[in-house]
């Protein structure tokens, strides 16, 4: 077996098991630079295309109207990202939300209220889940 010594980075795929927090089996594949490490928008641009946030005419894609260009260019382009991720939020809370009762602007303890009627979660869960909340916001 040869081993290549110009190796930059390597594709990793991903796919949802069962959870209580998104849908299974949605897959999606991503770059690790060794360089520069994961891309922080990897795997954005196909969930707006898949979820019609972008639009395709030929080789071109439009958000809202307004002409991005190709692919290539998006993918790279930080500053498309902050006009497009507000947008591509709604949509994903919006289509793969299993609730729709949950809405973004709710406090937190009115979601796990909702979560113990609905009867989905335990409060041991709960208590899981926000113990790993708040490790995610003192970050």
């Amino acid at each position: 077996m040869a081993i290549s010594h110009n190796v930059s980075g390597v594709t990793l795929g991903a796919l949802t098991v069962k959870n209580r927090f998104v849908p299974s089996f949605l897959k999606t594949e991503l770059y690790l630079n060794f360089r520069t490490g994961l891309d922080k928008h990897a795997g954005l641009f196909d969930l707006a295309e898949a979820f019609e946030v972008f639009t395709k005419e030929g080789h071109s894609y439009f958000f809202k109207g307004e002409r991005l260009g190709f692919r290539k260019n998006i993918e790279m382009d930080p500053e498309m990202w902050k006009k497009v991720m507000p947008t591509l939020e709604v949509v994903l809370k919006e289509k793969l939300s299993y609730s729709s009762s949950v809405s973004a602007d709710m406090k937190p303890e009115d979601i796990e209220l909702l979560a113990l009627e609905s009867g989905d979660t335990t409060p041991e869960e709960l208590d899981e889940l926000e113990s790993i909340s708040s490790k995610l916001d003192s970050e």
